[in-house]
């Protein structure tokens, strides 16, 4: 059999014996015409699985699941306490933005000179030793100003290092979880995997903040957030015990060398500019939404806020779910089509003169943020291997927050000059224009999914 006929014969059994994404590259790589044909289902070995049937049959990665979802329900909590702290000293905005500027700058410090740590350090020990680090500063630090109010008052700008290195920390947990997922799961229950990640973090995260009011309301004392805060971070710690190799202990993995050791990964680099870019036309929307909600309900803006939020947050949950019933979900398309449907619909919310359809339209554009996201971190996890993924990992995250900084600055210039609605319409084009390059990289035959280990002859 002839090295032509073999390739008729693999591709007459695509989607039955063979993956159809196998087959299409394997034509490629033989310079044989593509088959313009209707995708046919995957054959049963290559099926993604649901996200329940990936918690049943996956019980090390549930449990994984479980742990980051503990700690994602108290992260708000501490987030809260801060913020009412500081502007209760303060009375000053922007000592509140100096709060979100102070954890961005801890990530990005940490992600450029530490991005190796998930690699370098066993990822077990490296998650249980830090999330039992984080429950002690907030253990310690609650406790002591229940005990003392005073120190609370005559302390208060403890709040502000304390924060640092505690988003010093997530900066090394949150890639480092992320680089564990592959060694739990399959390949081709890494879009799946991602997808529950992303839901059950954004249901929680959502759920502490509603904690963090019964909590006020209960107590009456701030402080009492920061000690339940540190019991998450103790359950998360002790939930990760048992679990086994989670990777990471790559002696050859410098400390500082995350940075090179990532734009060294040729299949990575695209991704890693997608999401830069993708993090700061996002986030131009972070300052906007509630200049929006006033200027469309000035009477009750707070509510009308919070409604928006609640539909992005929605939003954000349904396409969690759809993401994880997607196939392929590492590939450009997957990339291209959450950041077409959050800029199309971003467009529409511009134009609307109703703060109804504002409504729908934002639970509608939301739906696209997982798609993009799931897309792009299963692409990088694809795309890597166990020895370099959490410095791919955490360089994303670094990058992103840096992003973050930029985009959530010029979304509130732009608010505030020329108003939200130009905010919306500027970051829908420019996601536009992103999943424009997306499609033309997907066109251009690239499939990021391969790693450079197992492209190698």
């Amino acid at each position: 059999m002839t090295h032509e006929e073999a390739v008729d014969d693999i591709t007459a059994r695509s989607g039955t014996w063979y993956d159809p994404v196998v087959v299409k590259a394997l034509r490629q790589l033989y310079h044989a015409p593509v088959l313009l044909q209707e995708e046919a289902e995957a054959a049963p070995a290559f099926r993604q699985r649901g996200a329940m049937k990936l918690l049943w049959t996956r019980p090390r990665f549930a449990r994984l699941l479980l742990g980051t979802t503990v700690s994602s329900l108290g992260d708000p909590l501490t987030t809260v306490a801060a913020l009412i702290l500081v502007y209760q000293a303060s009375h000053d905005a922007r000592a509140v933005a100096g709060t979100y500027i102070v954890k961005a700058l801890a990530t990005i410090l940490i992600g450029g000179i530490a991005g190796s740590l998930p690699d370098r350090v066993p990822r077990l020990r490296l998650i249980f030793l830090l999330e039992l680090a984080r429950a002690a500063i907030l253990l310690a630090g609650g406790i002591l100003t229940i005990a003392v109010p005073a120190v609370l008052q005559m302390w208060i700008w403890w709040i502000l290092p304390a924060l640092f290195l505690l988003a010093a920390i997530n900066a090394v947990v949150q890639p480092a979880r992320q680089a564990a997922i592959p060694e739990l799961v399959e390949p081709r229950e890494l879009g799946p995997a991602n997808a529950s990640l992303t839901a059950a973090g954004m249901i929680a995260s959502a759920a502490g903040y509603a904690l963090a009011g019964v909590l006020i309301w209960l107590t009456t004392q701030i402080s009492w957030l920061f000690v339940v805060d540190g019991v998450t971070f103790a359950l998360a710690g002790l939930l990760i015990l048992g679990l086994g190799d989670l990777g990471g202990g790559v002696r050859k993995a410098g400390l500082l060398s995350g940075v090179a050791r990532t734009w060294a990964v040729n299949r990575a680099r695209v991704h890693l500019v997608i999401a830069a870019f993708g993090a700061f036309f996002l986030t131009m929307s972070f300052p906007t939404l509630i200049a929006l909600a006033f200027k469309r309900v000035p009477d009750n803006g707070a509510q009308a806020y919070t409604l928006l939020e609640v539909m992005l947050a929605s939003g954000i949950v349904a396409g969690s779910i759809l993401v994880g019933r997607m196939r392929n979900v590492g590939t450009m398309r997957t990339v291209a089509q959450g950041l077409a449907i959050t800029g199309i619909v971003s467009i529409g919310v511009a134009l609307s003169p109703w703060f109804w359809l504002v409504a729908v339209l934002l639970l509608i554009a939301s739906l696209g943020n997982p798609i993009y996201q799931v897309g792009n971190v299963t692409a990088l996890m694809e795309a890597t291997d166990s020895s370099n993924r959490g410095a791919v990992l955490s360089s994303r995250f670094a990058l992103t927050q840096l992003a973050m900084v930029i985009g959530t600055s010029t979304g509130g210039f732009i608010s505030a000059v020329v108003g939200p609605e130009a905010t919306y319409a500027t970051l829908g084009v420019g996601l536009l224009g992103l999943a424009a390059v997306a499609g033309v990289l997907q066109r251009g035959g690239e499939r990021p999914g391969v790693s450079e280990a197992e492209a190698a002859p």
